[in-house]
């Protein structure tokens, strides 16, 4: 079994409530899994399992372009350290934004797809402006998912290109079989990020603002209290909003975590089968008030653990796929 280091295993009481408080949406939200409008004016989806109509041209056009290679990047064969140890990486294709809600969307509408946050009625949301009030800056919100990162009573109006979040591991690993993806392997993810460059603390080199610049989505400010948002946003980003590495990846570092492959059971427990992260979000931060910590996610060799069923509105994901790795799903 995996060793995990200390402190990197985040299951935390608001992940565990999460499973506690699982139940249908209450009157201010939809019913679990029920379909909400389209980003794009598409016809929601009736459901998992039911018969799929014949895709519209419109949807089709999504659909390929969800699952084209286009907008994905090579990333060379090269090497990476980890743990002490020189490991070889293959060459291999990885997406250069995060996963997307029109992507996501696209997937849902041609699938029926129901994530787990939906399936469960609730999910863990940062509520900005709690902890100064004195209560908990994480709560879980009956109705919050994928269509409502922010709760029952947000949207995805103006959020198209925006990373989707609440996808749990098991939800992003179906994206990904969907279109002929996967996810990275931690080499992969740490080859990528680094663009090449062993020991580099950041996806762009060891500073972290190189000439005052951000580079990244994360928070300002002392955390959970004051978030300055001196980066130009509170919560999400829409992808491609800071300069890419030199691999030409975008959003390695904040807007939210990556799901990586890499999954160890810790006990016999669905909390207990958990899955690493990468890349930190926009909630990593350099100074945090006291009985917080300053998570630095964004480094290049941070990772945390979450269970496989768990999709806070701060974890997203992005695909891989093999150099020469077949063609893309024709149905």
């Amino acid at each position: 079994m995996t060793t995990l280091p200390i402190g990197a295993l985040l299951l935390g009481a608001a992940c565990l409530a999460a499973a506690a408080c699982s139940g249908s949406v209450d009157a201010a939200g939809s019913t679990t899994g029920s379909p909400a409008s389209s980003i794009a004016g598409e016809p929601p989806s009736t459901g998992a399992g039911s018969k799929r109509a014949p895709r519209s041209a419109q949807l089709n056009r999504r659909v390929k372009a969800a699952r084209s290679t286009q907008r994905m990047v090579e990333i060379p064969e090269g090497g990476i350290v980890f743990e002490g140890s020189f490991v070889r990486v293959p060459a291999f294709l990885m997406d250069k934004y995060e996963v997307t809600n029109a992507e996501f969307e696209a997937f849902v509408l041609d699938t029926g797809f129901i994530t787990e946050a939906e399936r469960i009625g609730n999910s863990v949301v940062f509520v900005h402006g709690n902890a100064a009030s004195g209560l908990r800056p994480f709560d879980v919100l009956r109705g919050a998912s994928w269509r409502h990162p922010a709760g029952p009573e947000s949207d995805l109006i103006g959020k198209s290109d925006h990373p989707a979040v609440h996808i749990s591991w098991n939800d992003a690993t179906a994206y990904a079989a969907w279109c002929g993806k996967r996810l990275a392997t931690r080499n992969e993810w740490i080859r990528a990020a680094s663009a090449g460059v062993d020991g580099a603390l950041y996806p762009w080199g060891n500073e972290l603002q190189p000439k005052r610049q951000y580079m990244m989505n994360c928070w300002q400010g002392v955390f959970p209290v004051e978030d300055l948002a001196q980066d130009g946003y509170r919560g999400t980003s829409p992808v491609g909003s800071f300069p890419p590495n030199a691999f030409g990846l975008y959003d390695v570092a904040g807007n939210v975590w990556e799901w990586l492959a890499e999954r160890t059971s810790l006990g016999d427990g669905p909390e207990d089968q958990v899955a690493e992260k990468r890349g930190g979000s926009f909630l990593c931060r350099e100074n945090a008030a006291l009985g917080y910590h300053a998570c630095k996610g964004y480094r290049v060799s941070s990772s945390e653990w979450s269970p496989i069923s768990n999709g806070n509105d701060n974890i997203g994901f992005r695909c891989v796929k093999d150099v020469g790795g077949g063609a893309e799903p024709k149905k």
